[in-house]
């Protein structure tokens, strides 16, 4: 069965699993690095916003084996989880009054990224954009956000830079800045022991993670009004900065020995061969200097 029969497939089992109060439909979204998925959308009467459900991880498991059935119940579980809640004022997106506490940014390739940049007001920043979100993540039971459109804008009747100074403070306060060590990052996220924290520190020099507390979009923490700056009078150095996703970056002090030629050239097969289309923030690598309290593009 081909993609787009499966997805048809999938659609009407779901309208039949729901029944007849839900309004089930198939979308095209476009994501992150001009990524373009089809997701099934749930609709109950009287509702008007519903979490969007892709479907190609789920035609992978079809294609390895996973029954339709299976796949239906699936979805309509992670629906019924994620399903927003009834008392969502909707009307706060009319009103940017409203949603100003809610703005925040997130950083993406700013040439991967072409066909969302023309939809979304933005500001560069390196070889990167800056855009911008309404977060929904402190409305119990959601995690999400809705991205800012230009037509956003026109709405509220503000400007970019009224977004940018909106973002600017929100979005330390909601995803707060978090920086650890290579070892400790692995040990909190896969279980490594201290015996191999240990090796970790001692096979190389040392490696940091700039992320937020959600490990979420943790890269925009690259703007974060002193955190760069402070970690460079911490370790009183220069340093390099491998954008390894758009959830993180790796520091890397500049005295470690590594040539700028062959950091860059291992993000780019760590792009290559691990990090997913969508996560995949620079090819770049990007430096910081202490003295300058600057950042620029390395190489």
């Amino acid at each position: 069965m081909d993609y787009k029969t499966f997805a048809d497939e999938v659609k009407d089992r779901v309208a039949e699993y729901c029944g007849p109060e839900y309004k089930v439909t198939l979308t095209q979204a476009l994501k992150n690095n001009s990524v373009k998925l089809t997701g099934i959308a749930i609709l109950k009467k009287g509702s008007k916003i519903t979490p969007t459900i892709y479907l190609e991880d789920f035609y992978t498991d079809y294609c390895d084996g996973m029954d339709m059935e299976e796949i239906v119940r699936q979805i309509v579980r992670i629906y019924d989880t994620n399903r927003c809640p009834q008392n969502l004022d909707l009307e706060m997106f009319e009103d940017f009054e409203k949603v100003k506490d809610r703005i925040v940014y997130r950083i993406v390739n700013f040439e991967k990224n072409q066909e969302l940049l023309e939809k979304a007001p933005h500001r560069r920043f390196l070889d990167l954009a800056v855009i911008y979100s309404i977060s929904l993540g402190e409305i119990p039971g959601l995690c999400a956000s809705v991205t800012v459109y230009q037509q956003y804008l026109a709405r509220w009747g503000v400007t970019e830079e009224e977004l940018w100074e909106a973002a600017r403070m929100n979005t330390p306060r909601i995803s707060e800045a978090q920086i650890v060590s290579m070892g400790e990052l692995l040990k909190d996220m896969i279980g490594v022991d201290d015996e191999e924290v240990l090796d970790l520190k001692e096979a190389g020099p040392p490696m940091y993670v700039l992320t937020n507390k959600r490990r979420v979009n943790g890269a925009a923490c690259l703007l974060y009004e002193k955190v760069v700056g402070d970690f460079a009078k911490k370790i009183k150095k220069n340093f390099f900065i491998l954008p390894s996703s758009i959830h993180e970056v790796i520091l890397l002090a500049e005295e470690s020995g590594y040539d700028p030629k062959s950091l860059r050239a291992m993000v780019r097969e760590v792009n290559e061969t691990q990090v997913g289309e969508q996560e995949i923030l620079s090819d770049s690598l990007y430096y910081y200097s202490y003295e300058n309290e600057e950042m620029s593009i390395a190489v």
